[in-house]
């Protein structure tokens, strides 16, 4: 059983790693000081919803001019909507759960922020991905 414990105890920071930005992380927490690697993670968090967004928008002029018929376009643009808000709501799950994997340390809303920035950054890859299929 201690074994056990043990095992799982020391798998945690692994799973944690597994969804924070290693780019904002370094670019961040080198800081001197919390309050300015904060600001950083925010910045970085801001950018990322902006390059998500950006993402979005691009895939909606995409299917826009996607050379198919006005139903499947429209069709088409219901699922991104619909599968954005589903993005945002498992985004926002997911990152709460590596903010309480600080065990109520200073540095839930740090894992939180690089969550979300990972995140967000692996969905734009992906809808880029998804622009990409079909111009």
């Amino acid at each position: 059983m201690r074994n056990a414990i043990i095992a799982a105890a020391l798998s945690l920071p692994m799973l944690a790693v597994a969804q924070r930005s290693a780019k904002a992380e370094t670019t961040c927490l080198g800081l001197l000081g919390h309050a300015d690697a904060r600001s950083c993670l925010i910045a970085e968090a801001a950018k990322s919803d902006w390059r998500l967004e950006e993402a979005e928008r691009d895939l909606r002029q995409v299917v826009c001019n996607w050379q198919e018929n006005e139903s499947y376009k429209r069709t088409a643009l219901a699922a991104q909507k619909q599968a954005h808000a589903e993005f945002l709501r498992a985004r926002s799950a997911q990152c709460e759960l590596q903010a309480t994997l600080a065990a109520g340390g200073n540095g839930a809303n740090d894992r939180r922020l690089l969550c979300r920035i990972e995140l967000n950054d692996r969905r734009v890859a992906e809808v880029r991905s998804i622009a990409a299929s079909i111009r």
